[in-house]
């Protein structure tokens, strides 16, 4: 015997639908495919783009 009880629940994807701007989206906006742009456009509703360069310079890594 068991009783469930449902508190709610949250989908992280629909957070930014919450707010009016979107800021800082990803450095990976300009690769997308059309579908992906298609969810971004249309899902999330941001449709102004612009890029602006890494402000960290070259990446320095060295994998192993």
């Amino acid at each position: 015997m068991s009783i469930n009880v449902n508190c709610g629940n949250i989908s992280y994807a629909d957070i930014p639908k919450g707010f009016d701007n979107i800021f800082g989206v990803s450095g990976t906006l300009k690769t997308l495919s059309a579908p992906e742009l298609d969810i971004v456009q249309n899902h999330f509703k941001i449709n102004i783009f612009t890029y602006v360069p890494s402000v960290f310079g070259k990446n320095n890594l060295h994998p192993d």
